[in-house]
């Protein structure tokens, strides 16, 4: 069943033809098709990514990906402007205002999907883990987060808006910290 392999790309190719046979991924109607649809979104990302990178569907080099997320940021931004836009305008809350501003929200939710693709995309060419890398991201803003609240409960300030220069101060301090 099995054949000679002579380098770490014919095991690799090898792999998924045993996989196929053994688990009946033969009948699927694309390889994207193998990474479960229940998977978290970021993770999802990546796999599907690394599926289609196994095809050749991928950049050759990071430069593109690089333009790709920047295109994605813009995209963003302008969508950003017409939900501003959306709720700025008529000051009447008519049914029309609000599919307006439904169908400006949606467009500016899937431009905010697309460029989280395109940065998973980006990590995934850097050899970055973006599930790790968002993990400690989480980490690191948690542990600062929790030091500000320390921080300004000890110098008896609230929470709020109207200290964000304290709040601030504290945030550099935390960040300082881990540095050392």
């Amino acid at each position: 069943m099995t054949e000679k392999v002579e380098n770490a790309s014919e095991v690799l190719k090898q792999w998924d033809k045993i996989k196929g046979t053994v688990e009946g991924r033969d009948a699927v109607n694309s390889i994207l098709d193998e990474v479960p649809a229940d998977f978290p979104p970021l993770l999802r990302a990546y796999k599907l990514q690394k599926k289609a990178a196994k095809k050749g569907f991928d950049w050759k080099t990071l430069e593109p990906v690089a333009d790709k997320v920047r295109e994605e940021f813009g995209e963003v931004c302008e969508a950003a402007g017409k939900v501003d836009n959306v709720k700025t305008g008529d000051p009447l809350f008519t049914a029309e205002a609000c599919q307006e501003e439904n169908k400006a929200q949606l467009h500016l939710e899937a431009e905010i999907g697309d460029l989280l693709f395109a940065v998973v995309n980006y990590a995934r060419h850097l050899g970055v883990d973006p599930v790790i890398a968002l993990s400690r991201a989480n980490g690191k803003f948690y542990n600062r987060f929790t030091f500000v609240e320390q921080g300004m409960k000890r110098i008896g300030l609230p929470m709020d808006g109207d200290h964000l220069e304290s709040m601030e101060h504290l945030w550099c301090s935390a960040k300082a910290a881990e540095q050392q």
